[in-house]
């Protein structure tokens, strides 16, 4: 036990002495929306996007931003009395983000983003 809080340790301390990652967590609601052209209504479900985030500033003004996101999406959609259809969607999504910030001249203290994404998704 002793060895691994050591090399627990050991690790952790490299990485302080490294460049500072900003972590943090995002959660959300989905909402997918269905219509078709039965006598039936429009049917609308929610579902749920949890993830995590990390940013890393690696020059003065350029910076990284790596997420992992799960989602879910889908509906219930009833068609009459006795036939329904469904979808359930789980997507798993990667997102890594090249941000470029700037000062706006005219404005004091305020930055601009310019952000170029790259995503994949699974599912």
């Amino acid at each position: 036990m002793k060895n691994l809080l050591l090399i627990i340790f050991t690790f952790t301390s490299v990485t302080e002495s490294a460049q500072v990652w900003y972590v943090g967590a995002k959660a959300g609601t989905t909402f997918s929306n269905y219509k078709t052209q039965t006598p039936w209504k429009e049917v609308s479900n929610m579902g749920f996007d949890i993830g995590v985030t990390g940013f890393k500033q690696i020059k003065p003004n350029w910076g990284l931003d790596l997420e992992l996101h799960y989602i879910q999406k889908g509906y219930y959609h009833k068609i009459c009395n006795d036939i329904t259809d469904q979808l359930q969607a789980n997507y798993l999504e990667v997102p890594v983000m090249i941000d470029y910030t700037f000062i706006v001249p005219s404005l004091q203290n305020w930055n601009a983003h310019f952000i170029l994404a790259f995503t994949l998704l699974t599912g």
